[in-house]
């Protein structure tokens, strides 16, 4: 009141009542290049986001936009809107300019990612502080995703594609997630298998595509290569990717699936195939 006293129900009242927290600005740049480390990956994010053994990148996605709720987003075309990029806000000192790029699917394990990116690291001889891998998952903003979808939006396919191929010829290195290795997943969606198709037609760009599987899996079909049968296995592995029917891949919208089925059949007809 005028005298300075304060009433003690009206401060508990005020002191704990629900407040908006304050605004927060992004740890990252904006760049919408940016990457995490497969260092932090592997440790500090299955940490700071409580990923279980089992859990997929689906299961994880209300903990992915969590954790960056009250962040003001710092890439320009936002606006600076509230809700940014995991990316954005992770705390990774090794951060920056993405060195490859993972095509995968949200079913995976989260854990069986992070291992498949050590296991790259190992094979390739990699510091993993000094590789920096593009995940759409982390590096899209999942707040933006959400909100197009609420409003019943979707990005058009053609704008996919473009921001899709730009990004490839950027990073230039693909690493493609077969797992497991022999009936993988990711040759079921749609999504996967236009990624893979684009890597591999971008050679005249200079981009590579890699295979990555998790360390168990990498032993296992190594031993497989070399027992009495490697040479049925390895046939087995190229009638699958020969196999491939995009008609009877999955996609969460039937537009998408079509749209991929006529890129790639333009493709085909290109080179006379």
């Amino acid at each position: 009141d005028s005298d300075g006293n304060v009433d003690c129900t009206s401060f508990v009242a005020w002191a704990f009542d629900d407040k908006p927290c304050k605004p927060r600005l992004a740890y990252g740049d904006g760049d919408e290049y940016r990457a995490l480390s497969v260092k932090f990956l592997s440790t500090k994010m299955l940490e700071e986001l409580k990923v279980k053994k089992s859990e997929k990148v689906y299961d994880i996605e209300p903990r992915i936009r969590e954790a960056g709720e009250h962040v003001i987003c710092p890439r320009s075309r936002e606006e600076r809107k509230l809700g940014a990029a995991y990316v954005d806000v992770a705390k990774d000192e090794y951060a920056g300019r993405a060195t490859c790029m993972l095509s995968y699917t949200w079913g995976y394990e989260v854990h069986c990612i992070v291992d498949a990116l050590q296991s790259y690291c190992r094979r390739m001889r990699l510091d993993p502080e000094n590789v920096r891998v593009w995940i759409c998952a982390f590096c899209v903003n999942q707040w933006r995703v959400k909100e197009a979808l609420e409003r019943g939006e979707q990005v058009p396919f053609e704008e996919f594609r473009n921001n899709f191929q730009d990004k490839v010829k950027t990073i230039k290195t693909i690493l493609a997630m077969l797992t497991p290795w022999d009936r993988p997943l990711y040759l079921t969606r749609v999504w996967t298998i236009f990624e893979f198709y684009t890597g591999t037609r971008s050679s005249d760009d200079n981009v590579t595509v890699e295979f990555v599987l998790p360390e168990q899996e990498e032993r296992a079909f190594s031993e497989k290569l070399r027992s009495d049968s490697g040479i049925v296995t390895l046939s087995e592995i190229f009638k699958t990717f020969g196999g491939i029917r995009v008609q009877d891949a999955k996609a969460s919208y039937d537009e998408d699936r079509k749209n991929v089925i006529r890129v790639l059949t333009d493709g085909c007809l290109d080179r006379g195939k």
